[in-house]
């Protein structure tokens, strides 16, 4: 058995069934190529804003916690009997002092005063001088 098929172009029929089936698939892929992009833009656009939305809270929140610990040395930098203890020293004294403020503040893993020389060492601390003497200047090879 053999099957001929035979299209008239001549045919109006034909002629205008082809040429819709021509701009229903043109339309189509005008639309889907249309949408793509637009969508495309559109995350690229809220993507871009949420990075920009996160980086300003978070330059927001490291400027308040650099701004509250200016505050909290400023504070600690303006204790006479710490900075006299300091200066004459007397280590003790200022040992007290910053061993309250670490135990006030709270939030820090340790805060000391050092020797101001390459191969440092940590004259006061405010963990009980658990660290005092420890030379951490200088990396070692």
């Amino acid at each position: 058995m053999h099957f001929s098929f035979s299209i008239k172009l001549n045919s109006l029929k034909t002629v205008l069934t082809s040429t819709v089936i021509l701009i229903i698939v043109l339309l189509t892929f005008i639309l889907t190529f249309v949408s793509y992009f637009s969508a495309y833009d559109a995350i690229e656009k809220s993507y871009i804003n949420q990075m920009q939305n996160f980086n300003s809270e978070f330059n927001r929140e490291l400027d308040s916690i650099y701004q509250n610990n200016k505050s909290l040395l400023s504070f600690l930098s303006k204790n006479k009997e710490f900075i006299d203890g300091l200066q004459s020293k007397n280590f003790e004294i200022a040992q007290k002092n910053l061993e309250n403020f670490f135990k006030d503040v709270g939030g820090f893993e340790n805060v000391f005063i050092s020797t101001p020389e390459e191969d440092s060492m940590i004259l006061v601390d405010g963990i009980g001088k658990k660290s005092v003497g420890i030379r951490w200047g200088k990396i070692p090879d």
